[in-house]
């Protein structure tokens, strides 16, 4: 009888311990949400021809799972990157435009980046520049920002 009472005690353990990995599981979901940034370049009012940024956020955090064109025409493709990267807390984006005519000024978004988040905290992106040409391939000074996009998709509403 005592081996019964053993064997159904261990079992109730066993599905109250299961239920509470289970529940630490979920409430680790709930905290994973995906947001949208944009790679904004400013060229002071200079044609831009070609750029490369490197990005760096927390990777035990952030993943990018997806990355996008720019705004406007000419970057308007996604840009080159490397997989690695996405999920490497460092990863440098590149583009360029064949058509100098195309060559945009000032304040242009040149990517959008889809990111998936872990918890709650603010998320951190940091923009360097690494390089920047006009049409013809001489260097110009730019800056970079990532401004997140205030849309917010958390797991659950995608089920």
């Amino acid at each position: 009888m005592k081996t019964i009472y053993f064997t159904i005690y261990l079992f109730t353990l066993t599905l109250v311990l299961a239920g509470t990995v289970s529940g630490e599981e979920t409430a680790a979901k709930k905290s994973v949400r995906f947001k949208t940034a944009n790679l904004v370049i400013n060229t002071d009012s200079k044609p831009l021809a070609a750029y490369q940024v490197e990005l760096l956020y927390d990777k035990e955090r952030v993943t990018i799972v997806g990355l996008e064109g720019g705004a406007v025409d000419g970057f308007d493709e996604p840009p080159f990157y490397d997989r690695m990267g996405m999920e490497g807390g460092r990863i440098i984006l590149a583009a360029f435009i064949s058509d100098d005519s195309k060559a945009p000024q000032g304040e242009i978004c040149v990517s959008r980046i889809h990111l998936r988040v872990a918890g709650t905290q603010p998320i951190v992106l940091s923009a360097r520049v690494i390089t920047a040409a006009k049409p013809g391939g001489d260097p110009i000074n730019i800056s970079a920002e990532v401004l997140i996009v205030e849309t917010d998709t958390s797991a659950n509403s995608l089920h």
